[in-house]
């Protein structure tokens, strides 16, 4: 396992979280991290960059309200990478339509999960 993948998936766990902060009054969970891309597939060399999802569980208001922030794809970019972030209900989605390129963010090794929401992704993985 790449250690500098890793550490990179773990920063923008962590960015993930403080830019949903400031983007909305409304607390949210982050359910994971993960990466996608070129490393997922060996394809990557010295020069890639690393680019990793961060899905978002909404509060209790957005849910009550139907109000999804990350609709809209945002995005944090870097020189080192793009980290999107978005809302889990537009991934899953996603998921249903069978998007294929979607799932490699279930299986890729390099994956922050919130303990919090551990069992929901172990079972999305099963």
């Amino acid at each position: 396992m790449n250690s500098k993948v890793k550490d990179s998936v773990e920063l923008y766990a962590k960015k993930a979280i403080l830019f949903t902060e400031e983007q909305t009054p409304f607390a949210q969970d982050l359910f994971f991290t993960a990466l996608q891309g070129s490393q997922n597939y060996n394809l990557d060399d010295e020069r890639s960059d690393v680019d990793t999802i961060s899905l978002m569980v909404p509060s209790f208001e957005q849910l009550v309200l139907d109000i999804n922030v990350a609709k809209r794809t945002s995005s944090i970019h870097s020189s080192d990478g793009i980290a999107t972030i978005k809302d889990f209900r537009t991934v899953f989605h996603t998921f249903i339509k069978g998007a294929m390129n979607v799932y490699q963010i279930l299986y890729t090794p390099y994956v922050s999960v919130n303990e919090k929401y551990r069992k929901h992704f172990d079972y999305l993985r099963s």
